[in-house]
């Protein structure tokens, strides 16, 4: 009895092969050029990515707990404070979706920003709006990132009031508002002395 492979079995074993390997090699090359692209043509905005969420090495402090009196006064606290900025520039890596989506940005901002800058200066009475509208179209004519709002801190109060003010109340994606959180230890028994955390 014969034990050879008859012939078109092994024929029909090595088209089959033939065509996994095709596949294989078809994957690769995807792989392989997507991975060219990102490197070379995509080069510029993933290094403005990386600076703009690059991970900042420094120590952060505890989150301190309230101190009270026998009483259950509180003597110290740590209160949040926040700096505000605004992204007008859009981050999108594809450029032709990045020049629609500067388009649609830049229309929010300019309908929106008498409106933004009249609402903050109704939460924040000491707001320069002129200054804060010079720094805010400066700005966005160098393609700055973060362009600050108000030179001095606010408060959570003040925040979540803010987050309310058209533009401000738009999704991140849309609005470009940003914060940078403070923590400062506010000593209530020590004539309103207090550090920065």
């Amino acid at each position: 009895m014969s034990t050879k492979t008859p012939p078109n079995v092994i024929k029909l074993a090595f088209q089959r092969y033939c065509v996994v390997l095709a596949l294989f090699v078809f994957a690769s090359l995807i792989i392989l050029v997507k991975t060219a692209y990102i490197m070379f043509v995509q080069h510029d905005y993933w290094m403005a990515v990386s600076t703009k969420f690059e991970s900042r090495f420094k120590p952060l402090a505890a989150t301190r707990g309230n101190i009270l009196s026998a009483d259950g006064q509180v003597l110290a606290t740590s209160l949040p404070e926040y700096r505000i900025y605004l992204d007008p520039m859009s981050w999108e890596p594809d450029s032709a979706r990045r020049v629609k989506d500067q388009i649609v940005r830049d229309s929010i901002l300019t309908t929106k920003m008498d409106s933004m800058l009249t609402g903050m200066k109704r939460i924040i009475p000491d707001l320069d709006i002129e200054k804060t509208r010079a720094a805010i179209l400066k700005g966005r004519a160098q393609q700055k990132h973060n362009i600050s709002l108000y030179p001095k801190r606010v408060t959570y109060i003040q925040l979540t009031e803010l987050k309310k003010v058209p533009l401000l109340n738009l999704p991140i994606g849309k609005s470009g508002f940003t914060t940078e959180e403070f923590r400062r230890r506010k000593s209530l028994w020590s004539f309103g002395d207090s550090h920065d955390w």
